[in-house]
Protein backbone atom coordinates (compact mmCIF):
# COMPACT_ATOMS: atom_id res chain seq x y z
CA UNK A 1 0.00 0.00 0.00
CA UNK A 2 1.40 3.38 -1.03
CA UNK A 3 1.78 6.06 1.62
CA UNK A 4 0.28 9.32 0.32
CA UNK A 5 0.95 11.38 3.44
CA UNK A 6 3.50 13.59 1.70
CA UNK A 7 1.14 14.29 -1.20
CA UNK A 8 -1.48 15.65 1.18
CA UNK A 9 1.10 17.82 2.86
CA UNK A 10 2.30 19.25 -0.47
CA UNK A 11 -1.27 19.82 -1.68
CA UNK A 12 -2.01 21.74 1.51
CA UNK A 13 1.02 23.97 1.01
CA UNK A 14 0.18 24.61 -2.64
CA UNK A 15 -3.40 25.46 -1.70
CA UNK A 16 -2.21 27.82 1.01
CA UNK A 17 0.16 29.56 -1.41
CA UNK A 18 -2.63 29.95 -3.99
CA UNK A 19 -4.91 31.36 -1.32
CA UNK A 20 -2.27 33.82 -0.12
CA UNK A 21 -1.46 34.97 -3.67
CA UNK A 22 -5.15 35.62 -4.34
CA UNK A 23 -5.33 37.73 -1.18
CA UNK A 24 -2.27 39.70 -2.28
CA UNK A 25 -3.91 40.24 -5.69
CA UNK A 26 -6.91 41.84 -3.98
CA UNK A 27 -9.26 38.87 -3.75
CA UNK A 28 -10.76 38.32 -0.32
CA UNK A 29 -12.63 35.55 1.40
CA UNK A 30 -16.40 35.47 1.00
CA UNK A 31 -16.98 35.80 4.74
CA UNK A 32 -15.27 39.22 4.53
CA UNK A 33 -17.53 40.69 1.83
CA UNK A 34 -19.12 44.05 2.67
CA UNK A 35 -22.58 42.61 1.94
CA UNK A 36 -22.15 39.26 3.67
CA UNK A 37 -24.72 40.09 6.38
CA UNK A 38 -27.38 40.11 3.69
CA UNK A 39 -26.75 36.41 3.08
CA UNK A 40 -25.39 34.87 6.28
CA UNK A 41 -25.35 35.34 10.04
CA UNK A 42 -21.93 35.46 11.68
CA UNK A 43 -22.02 34.48 15.33
CA UNK A 44 -18.76 35.94 16.59
CA UNK A 45 -19.23 34.35 20.02
CA UNK A 46 -18.60 31.00 18.26
CA UNK A 47 -15.29 32.19 16.77
CA UNK A 48 -12.07 31.95 18.73
CA UNK A 49 -10.87 35.48 19.57
CA UNK A 50 -7.55 34.93 17.78
CA UNK A 51 -9.43 34.11 14.55
CA UNK A 52 -12.05 36.86 14.53
CA UNK A 53 -9.99 39.00 12.16
CA UNK A 54 -10.84 36.47 9.44
CA UNK A 55 -14.41 37.75 9.66
CA UNK A 56 -13.72 41.51 9.52
CA UNK A 57 -15.67 42.98 6.63
CA UNK A 58 -13.65 44.60 3.87
CA UNK A 59 -15.26 47.66 2.33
Amino acid sequence: MKNNFNNYKIDGVVGFIKHALCNVAGMYNEQQRYDRDTYINVYTNNIQPANRFHFDKIT
